[in-house]
């Protein structure tokens, strides 16, 4: 797993409206911490399936968690 403070792993709020109005995000990994999450929700004109894992979670517990994410 590459580090979630790492730019090439990160996209700008504008780059993801793109990915969202184009309909070419098939699914998001959200690491925004739990009340964030929960306050403001990414949603696209179709549903987008979304898994959230705070980074505090994720972070040194990554095999924890990779079945839960697309194998494809």
């Amino acid at each position: 797993m590459g580090d979630a403070k790492d730019p090439s792993l990160q996209i700008s709020s504008r780059e993801l409206k793109g990915l969202l109005d184009e309909q070419r995000l098939q699914f998001l990994f959200d690491l925004r911490g739990e009340a964030e999450f929960a306050a403001w929700r990414i949603e696209g004109r179709t549903p987008v399936e979304t898994l959230n894992i705070p980074t505090v979670d994720f972070v040194g517990e990554e095999e924890k968690y990779l079945d839960r994410l697309p194998h494809d």
